[in-house]
């Protein structure tokens, strides 16, 4: 069994290392489902249950919960803040002018409401390395 690459052929199932989600452990690094910079959705499921103990069935589901609420609240223009992590809202943007890149000819931009995310100072602290 094993999951489909970027070319369509067949790569072996991502293996995790207990040893890897407590540190980095240059002998057993975590693998992901994809290319080595990429996190998807079923490699965090896959994470976050190991270190939690619980099913991916049940991690799974509370990651769709999760999602779901946010993206529901942003759009009845609520204001999702998770301290440490960052805030999720929805920004307005207003109509303007652009250009159409193929003639150079001016289009009229409409306005819109657009979703938003904006790194805690933990986040950003720790992307940083501080």
């Amino acid at each position: 069994m094993g999951t489909l690459d970027a070319t369509g052929g067949r790569r072996p199932t991502p293996i995790l290392c207990p040893a890897a989600l407590q540190a980095a452990c240059p002998r057993h690094p975590v693998l992901f489902g994809g290319p080595a910079n990429l996190m998807n959705k079923a490699d965090l499921v896959q994470i976050v249950a190991t270190k939690t103990d619980l099913t991916r069935a049940d991690v799974s589901r509370i990651v769709d919960s999760v999602i779901e609420t946010i993206i529901d609240a942003v759009v009845e223009e609520k204001k999702v803040s998770l301290l440490g992590f960052g805030s999720f809202e929805s920004r307005s943007r207003s109509a303007r002018q652009g250009l159409n890149p193929k003639t150079g000819e001016k289009i009229a931009i409409p306005a819109k409401r657009v979703p938003a995310f904006t790194a805690g100072k933990q986040f950003k602290d720790a992307v940083q390395g501080d």
